[in-house]
C-alpha cells in the first residue's frame, strides 16, 4: 500500500456551492485509526451500490485479487478481443528484476469510447449525459 491510509467519510452537506441533501465527501488525513463515521440518509443508501461497511469490507478484500477486476472487466465491458483469463495482471515494481511495468488485460482489445458512450445509445439516445463546453 502506498503512503498514508486515508479514510473517506460520506455525509450530506449544505455547504455553499453544494446541493443540500446530496452526498458529499470528506477525507480524514489525520490518522488511519479515526473512528468518525457519518451515516448517509436512507435514500442515499438505498440507491448506492454498497449498502453498508461489511459489504464494503467484503468487496475491498475481493478487490485485492486480480480475478475480481477480471470479472468486472469481462462482465461490464464489450471486448473486440477478450483478454485471456490467465492474463489479467502482470507487473514488476523492482528495477533489480528488469523493466518496471504494469499490464492489465494483455491480449484483449476494447474501445473505451464505445464502452463509455456508444453502447448506451440504443436505450438512452434521448438523454443528455454530458455537455462539453470549450472556450478558446
Amino acid at each position: 500500500m502506498l503512503g498514508r491510509i486515508y479514510k473517506v467519510i460520506l455525509k450530506t452537506s449544505s455547504v455553499s456551492g453544494q446541493f443540500p441533501g446530496r452526498v458529499g465527501c470528506r477525507v480524514n488525513y489525520n490518522t488511519a485509526e479515526s473512528k468518525t463515521m457519518f451515516k448517509p440518509p436512507g435514500g442515499v443508501i438505498k440507491q448506492s451500490h454498497v449498502k453498508d461497511q461489511s459489504e464494503y469490507q467484503r468487496l475491498y478484500e475481493q478487490s485485492l485479487k486480480p480475478e475480481f477486476w477480471g470479472s468486472i472487466a469481462a462482465n461490464n465491458f464489450t471486448w473486440k478481443t477478450p483478454f485471456p483469463k490467465n492474463n489479467i495482471l502482470q507487473y514488476n515494481f523492482s528495477k533489480k528484476k528488469g523493466r518496471v511495468f504494469v499490464e492489465w488485460f494483455k491480449g484483449g482489445k476494447t474501445n473505451v469510447c464505445f464502452n463509455a458512450l456508444d453502447r448506451h445509445l440504443e436505450k438512452k439516445k434521448d438523454q443528455v449525459r454530458h455537455v462539453l463546453l470549450l472556450i478558446h
